[in-house]
């Protein structure tokens, strides 16, 4: 069977667990927006591309995926610098950006929203390619589901926004249903040969620790992680505070979490117990200047332990390839 390249498009958002889309109406998005509702999805207009950057921003965070809509050239670019900030902190937001007829693109018609700098449609695609993880055109309806579902899922397998331009005269295009029965998945990635051998250095660790402490950060959203965090900060009891960026994603209502660690900014015992730990667990470590008080609260490395997306470092050794199913298998 067929269907709309829109209707395709917005089955699958909807498949992700996408309830709500924004943006702003534009010249070149109208006939794709016709096709938001009858798909069950709520369309939530903004008052700008840029309030819809950063509504679909926070919706990601939430939901675990969002969707922004924007008009070619001057919506787009309005809606950027949300985008980089999504890019940034890891939000994973598909932007589709509704673009005009292939043929005015292909003839270089100096249509309005372009710069009318000869029929250069490509300029606003190169600028977002800087701030996405992955980039489509849908230009042929044979290829059109395979790109969509590609695209989607490197949203999902980087937690990072990405860009999907469709062409006014795509949104009817006819393509085939048949990916449809197929989820959207990320593939398992098996355990390396070193796993065992981490996860025993580990154990070691925490069984042997006198002072130990958990430092969270924000990189757990995007590893996916957040429940087993929350077990571990129950199981261990230890001291636990976050950074900034990892504001929200504990439960602060648990006795042995103190907040917002700040380093000489804060309280003294909080930074005598931090100084002379003997075992840091940081998990999604975000080591930036505003989140970490200008570096001074990234924890020694000779005493820790940090659970990167992929990656574990002991000490000054790093283990890579190592799955998201890590924390769980350590927590069992």
């Amino acid at each position: 069977m067929s269907l709309k390249v829109a209707e395709y498009l917005f089955t699958r958002l909807r498949q992700l667990g996408i309830q709500t889309v924004f943006g702003v109406p534009g010249d070149y998005n109208l006939r794709l927006l016709d096709f938001v509702e009858p798909a069950g999805l709520q369309w939530l207009g903004t008052c700008n591309e840029l309030n819809g950057a950063y509504a679909a921003d926070g919706y990601a965070r939430i939901n675990g995926l969002s969707a922004l809509i924007t008009t070619f050239g001057v919506g787009e670019l309005s809606a950027i610098n949300g985008i980089a900030g999504a890019y940034a902190e890891k939000a994973p937001v598909i932007h589709i950006v509704g673009t005009p007829a292939r043929a005015l693109q292909d003839n270089r018609t100096l249509v309005h929203h372009t710069l009318a700098d000869g029929g250069d449609y490509g300029r606003f695609a190169a600028m977002a390619s800087h701030v996405t993880i992955a980039q489509a055109d849908l230009r042929d309806p044979s290829l059109a589901p395979d790109q969509i579902d590609a695209l989607l899922r490197q949203a999902i397998a980087h937690s990072r926004p990405v860009y999907l331009q469709v062409p006014d005269d795509m949104v009817d295009a006819l393509v085939s249903n048949f990916n449809l029965s197929t989820p959207i998945t990320i593939p398992s990635v098996p355990a390396p040969a070193h796993e065992s051998t981490v996860l025993d250095l580990i154990t070691e660790r925490i069984y042997a620790a006198q002072r130990p402490l958990l430092l969270v950060d924000g990189e757990i959203r995007p590893m996916g992680i957040v429940k087993e965090v929350d077990t571990l900060i129950q199981l261990t009891g230890w001291p636990t505070w976050t950074n900034p960026f990892g504001k929200g994603l504990v439960n602060e209502e648990h006795p042995n979490v103190y907040g917002i660690y700040t380093a000489s900014l804060g309280n003294p015992a909080y930074q005598e117990y931090f100084d002379s730990a003997d075992l840091v667990i940081a998990l999604g470590p975000h080591y930036t200047t505003t989140n970490t008080q200008a570096f001074a609260t990234i924890p020694n490395p000779t005493v820790t332990i940090s659970l990167s997306p992929s990656t574990i470092k002991i000490n000054q050794t790093t283990y890579r390839d190592i799955p998201r199913t890590f924390l769980s298998t350590l927590l069992t």
